[in-house]
């Protein structure tokens, strides 16, 4: 599937993800495991974050200064809503140049959209 034919579906799930029927815990537990090995704070960054915010949640909760990435606009219009003090940045992760450096980047959802490589 092409990045503008995903881009297009992830508009259309968009208001499930940011409704309550969506499992807001979902990747939660394993994230806060991974911030136990986490000795400071910085910059966060959640690739394909999404539109419920729960990863970004979990970041501010521990006191990073988050940011979130997705190539959805729809799904970055919610998350703007839910997070308007969050920089979020419009992309293709594949396309995408990293502008800072982070201490921990997050990734959970988006290794579903990631072009394969042509096999022989």
């Amino acid at each position: 599937m092409n990045p503008i034919d995903q881009e297009n579906n992830y508009d259309k799930i968009a208001n499930h993800w940011n409704s309550s029927k969506f499992n807001r815990e979902n990747s939660i537990e394993q994230h806060r495991r991974a911030l136990q090995f986490s000795k400071e704070t910085g910059k966060a960054i959640d690739i394909g974050c999404g539109s419920s915010g729960r990863i970004i949640d979990l970041m501010l909760e521990h006191r990073f200064e988050a940011e979130g990435l997705d190539f959805s606009i729809e799904m970055l219009k919610h998350a703007k809503k839910r997070h308007p003090e969050v920089v979020f940045h419009h992309a293709d992760i594949c396309e995408w140049s990293f502008s800072n450096k982070y201490e921990l980047i997050s990734a959970w959802d988006s290794k579903f959209c990631l072009k394969r490589p042509n096999r022989i």
